[in-house]
């Protein structure tokens, strides 16, 4: 098993604050929040690991509240959650097997660090980018075109067409396992739930309708994160119960602060302070500064 630090009490309430920041951000924007866990949870002594299976602890939890407090099925299409899933599965797998070999050779942490670094800087700088641009088209300073459309056109033309939903929607079967893999890979290398992925994905990709997108991504989490959770326990002998939990409490807590936040700061500034939130937790990977 790979041993939690020694924290003092005060580092468990440290703890429920970084649930608590990624709470009101996920709570604000819907997702993203699963980005910045792992990277937090490294920066205040975690190994890499033991962060990895604590915000999969912490999405898995957020999730089955979700599927709860919702408390239906009536928008789920089986068949399309069934082939996401079957990628998710295998990305999961192989994704495992990755990280035991990392454990194995011992630059996880370092791999973590990294691949992070490297992520947040381009999804940081891509939301800001889109941020400005959105301002400067909304003030008529720029005209540029959406490629949505001619996106959603190429995929049509892929082989393996299938409806989904009662024949309100069709996208090819290979798209979708794909997808499907690539939130596996993800949630099992980096703990990230995969809402930041899946579900604007089955808006603007698939044109999957939102009812349906809502209710197939939330349990594809699910589903996804129980797997990683599973496979990590018994293949890397990685648990993290007790700080996932400490977690999950500040995220409730969080999820609360962010209707104040929604309320009290414009979009555009939300977007901002996202943004250069991601890039100061690269800044502060890279020069090891504990929080």
């Amino acid at each position: 098993m790979h041993a939690l630090p020694t924290f003092s009490g005060e580092a468990y309430i440290l703890l429920i604050c970084i649930g608590a920041l990624v709470g009101s951000i996920v709570g604000t924007f819907g997702f993203v929040g699963g980005f910045l866990t792992t990277p937090l949870l490294v920066l205040t002594g975690f190994p890499a690991v033991v962060a990895v299976t604590s915000t999969i602890n912490k999405n898995f939890s957020g999730s089955l509240l979700s599927v709860l407090v919702r408390n239906r099925a009536s928008k789920v299409d089986f068949k399309l959650l069934g082939i996401f899933a079957a990628g998710s599965f295998a990305g999961c797998i192989i994704s495992i097997e990755i990280c035991h070999y990392l454990l194995n050779a011992g630059i996880f942490d370092l791999f973590i660090k990294y691949s992070y670094t490297i992520f947040l800087t381009i999804i940081g700088i891509l939301i800001l980018f889109l941020t400005l641009n959105t301002r400067a088209v909304n003030d008529g300073k720029s005209a540029k075109g959406s490629y949505l459309p001619v996106i959603q056109n190429y995929f049509k033309q892929l082989p393996g067409q299938l409806y989904f939903a009662g024949d309100s929607f069709k996208s090819s079967f290979f798209l979708i396992i794909m997808l499907g893999f690539l939130v596996g890979m993800l949630a099992g290398l980096y703990g990230i739930g995969g809402s930041l992925l899946i579900f604007p994905a089955m808006l603007y990709l698939l044109e999957v309708p939102v009812p349906v997108a809502a209710d197939n991504s939330l349990l594809l989490v699910l589903i996804t994160s129980s797997a990683v959770l599973t496979g990590h326990v018994l293949i890397n002998h990685s648990s993290s119960f007790f700080p996932g939990l400490l977690i999950f409490i500040g995220w409730i807590a969080g999820m609360q602060l962010s209707t104040v936040l929604v309320r009290c700061l414009s979009p555009f500034a939300l977007r901002v302070i996202l943004s250069l939130s991601m890039l100061c937790t690269v800044l502060l990977m890279q020069f090891n500064y504990l929080v």
